[in-house]
């Protein structure tokens, strides 16, 4: 594991309640490099929480993309996380345009605006969305590339609408709020037990209790209820993993008994976060949309569901695919079994992109007709 000893640290680039950033030289190889040094002798859980969401979601995001800024590793040392990052030469695009004295020319402002839009893309296909994007958070490379940074403090998931009804009841929600004047700042404020946080700083968690509350609404309205759903994708799930796919989640640890300084009626030192923690494992369905066995070399010539079907015939004379097409067509259907239990279209629609089929041609197909061309992808051949 790396520590400090294997970097020369030079300057300080900046300073914040979030800790101290350096540029720093790698000894080993000699690549310049950033590191964000965060103290944590006096954080609180939950700043040891964020601290570790950070390095997950860094390592999460920033490979795979060229417009994110890159995550390099990280250690713990002492009381303090260490963060490597990749270094932007020419600063941030704020600094960048106040030492200019004329305008960008039209071709650089495209360049930019295309490779941000770029980054935001990708960070919208991983459910991230950037809560502060403005000039201080790009940066720029030598070759004046662009790079998204700042994803540690300021972003949110992204939930998406799985159905119609979905959508209807949030249009409705929203409508009789505003037409009742109701603040729905302050309904929020009123649900805390204690002073709230900030809004802007900590949305998700200014808006959950007042999300509780609707929820717990809706629960005594419609008490919840395992639906026969369940078990066809339970036999679903099964399918998969005869093909290679793990589906089982890891358990959760059991809670470990109370430390002695507990039983004697002494607050217990928060744990220390771990850097580079395994992320969350993903589940059946992420898995199927993440990364492609195979990338997609033909297409359907059509939308219909005869057009996928006489493409996916095609595979019979294909050497990989010898003797073995008959375990395609069940795998299909299992995929498209399990894809059909709420999957949102468009994360299909933009999987199936990145595996290589046309965008125009996946905009058109069915979810069933999709979820075959991600089967084809996906399908352990060898």
């Amino acid at each position: 594991m790396a520590s400090q000893s294997d970097f020369e640290f030079g300057q300080q680039l900046g300073r914040g309640s979030f800790g101290v950033v350096f540029k720093v030289r790698r000894k080993g190889d000699g690549l310049t490099c950033v590191c964000k040094q965060i103290q944590l002798s006096n954080c609180k859980q939950r700043a040891r929480d964020e601290a570790n969401k950070e390095v997950n979601l860094l390592r999460r995001v920033s490979h795979g993309c060229n417009y994110i800024v890159q995550y390099l590793g990280s250690f713990l040392e002492g009381e303090a996380l260490h963060i490597l990052m990749e270094y932007c030469e020419r600063g941030d695009l704020c600094q960048f345009l106040k030492t200019r004295d004329e305008s960008l020319e039209e071709r650089a402002i495209w360049k930019y605006l295309l490779q941000i839009g770029l980054g935001l893309r990708w960070l919208h296909q991983n459910r991230i969305l950037h809560r502060d994007i403005k000039t201080m958070n790009v940066f720029l490379k030598t070759n004046d590339d662009v790079r998204l940074g700042d994803l540690g403090g300021r972003h949110q998931s992204i939930v998406w609408a799985r159905s119609g009804s979905e959508s209807v009841l949030l249009t409705a929600l929203l409508k009789k709020i505003r037409e009742s004047g109701i603040s729905i700042d302050e309904a929020a404020k009123a649900c805390h037990k204690e002073a709230s946080p900030d809004k802007h700083k900590e949305a998700m968690r200014f808006m959950e209790p007042l999300a509780q509350d609707l929820m717990d609404c809706i629960v005594a309205k419609v008490p919840v209820r395992n639906s026969d759903a369940s078990e066809e994708l339970a036999k679903a799930k099964a399918k998969l993993a005869e093909h290679g796919i793990e589906i089982s989640p890891f358990k959760r640890k059991s809670e470990s008994a109370p430390s002695s300084s507990e039983q004697q009626g002494k607050r217990a030192k928060p744990p220390m976060p771990v850097a580079d923690v395994e992320p969350k494992p993903l589940s059946d369905v992420e898995k199927l949309l993440d990364e492609p066995k195979r990338k997609l070399d033909s297409r359907p010539k059509g939308a219909t569901d005869d057009h996928v079907t006489e493409w996916l015939n095609t595979f019979k004379t294909k050497p990989e695919f010898k003797g073995k097409h008959p375990k395609l067509v069940k795998y299909v259907k299992t995929v498209q079994d399990l894809l059909k239990t709420g999957t949102a279209k468009n994360e299909i629609v933009s999987a199936a992109v990145r595996f290589g089929l046309d965008a125009k041609l996946a905009s058109r197909l069915s979810l069933k007709n999709l979820s075959a061309t991600i089967a084809v992808a996906q399908f352990e051949a060898a």
